[in-house]
């Protein structure tokens, strides 16, 4: 087997089979993006999943475009709000698909 360079770590032989990765990344949150649909639904049953194997955190990410809203009329806050109560439903569903992984959210 020939030694290859893999970008700037050191020559790694070329086996033909997928190399698990190890070091930091792996002790870090596996990060799902959240909203009200089925591949949103089956992403996050993906992810609590693999975290529950890999014993990792989960972060539930949700957007909301609030660029063309006027906050005179308060409606910036009320569309930070309902993300707020969106995410607080999808960690109490991810918390029931896997109730042993931790789960934080971000808006």
């Amino acid at each position: 087997m020939t030694p290859v360079q893999t970008g700037n770590k050191a020559p790694a032989e070329v086996r033909g089979t997928h190399q698990r990765r190890t070091g930091p990344a792996m002790n870090e949150a596996i990060v799902v993006g959240v909203n009200d649909s089925p591949s949103s639904e089956a992403a996050m049953g993906w992810a609590m999943r693999r975290a529950a194997t890999l014993k990792l955190p989960v972060q539930l990410v949700h957007a909301v475009d609030d660029r063309w809203a006027y906050d005179s009329v308060g409606y910036n806050e009320w569309i930070r709000e309902s993300g707020i109560n969106f995410l607080a439903a999808a960690k109490d569903g991810a918390a029931k698909m896997e109730p042993t992984v931790k789960v934080t959210t971000d808006l």
